[in-house]
């Protein structure tokens, strides 16, 4: 997914599209990918290699994401429970289970699960995988815009998982559009619905600026270690205003200050 998008920026001018202007929708399974390079665009640990144009972002502005899983892990606790049948989403053959690897007999998510604190060999490393594939995870002030629907008696994805995700982008100040679809399952929407995300996608990625996400949530610090320091700090003051101070480094390694920035330029309204 990662390397599509930058395929397509490093094409822009080929394909007459706008590289300041990406948004991605899915369903289900897809769903679940949009909304994971959606949360994960600023993150290099899951950026790879594949495909190249490695010079070129891989962010985007906007994501619908219909009915995707998010918190795999906790798939098998959100599913309705059936009488005298396991939790098939932690079952060794779900798809979930497949997805991460742990798929052998006697795995599978469930068995993953009820050992999340055992530090034996094998199940960190195959929990980090889970973590990873877990959108909620990358979640931060600076993700796209959501529009996120799922039916409320879908029994594929369980719906808890919309709601988690949803959450997660509140807590980080984000304002996600989130429309349960009373009685829908597993898709089938009403038209309206359509309609909806179609219309939310034309209006984030034709609005005249594109935002970054929630700013007032961006206060910190960011460095890069390999790069002798290199990086900014961003802090936001009273009446909207805030100041960024950006560090880099001399070809010796030593650090090398850049410059103290902006107060009043950039004001956020």
């Amino acid at each position: 997914m990662r390397a599509a998008i930058r395929f397509l920026r490093a094409n822009a001018a080929t394909y007459a599209l706008d590289p300041a202007r990406f948004g991605a929708w899915g369903s289900a399974a897809g769903g679940h990918l949009v909304a994971l390079a959606g949360t994960s665009g600023n993150d290099p640990a899951l950026e790879g290699t594949i495909g190249g144009h490695l010079r070129h972002s891989s962010r985007l502005q906007a994501v619908v994401d219909y009915y995707g899983p998010t918190d795999l892990l906790n798939m098998g606790l959100d599913q309705a429970p059936a009488p005298g049948r396991p939790a098939r989403h932690d079952l060794p053959t779900s798809p979930e289970s497949l997805l991460v690897g742990f798929s052998a007999a006697d795995e599978g998510l469930g068995v993953l699960r009820a050992n999340e604190a055992n530090p034996l060999a094998p199940y960190p490393v195959w929990r980090t995988l889970a973590v990873q594939a877990n959108p909620i995870t990358w979640v931060d002030a600076v993700d796209p815009p959501f529009f996120i629907a799922h039916g409320t008696a879908d029994g594929t994805v369980p719906p808890r998982q919309s709601e988690r995700l949803r959450d997660a982008l509140r807590a980080a100040g984000a304002s996600p559009v989130h429309v349960a679809i009373d009685g829908a399952g597993h898709g089938g929407f009403p038209a309206a619905v359509q309609q909806q995300a179609q219309d939310f996608l034309v209006a984030r990625l034709t609005a005249p600026v594109i935002a970054i996400g929630e700013p007032r949530g961006l206060t910190g610090a960011w460095y890069d270690p390999a790069q002798s320091g290199q990086g900014f700090e961003f802090l936001w003051l009273d009446g909207g205003r805030f100041v960024v101070t950006f560090y880099g480094h001399r070809d010796d390694g030593g650090n090398l200050f850049l410059g103290s920035s902006w107060n009043r330029v950039g004001r956020f309204l």
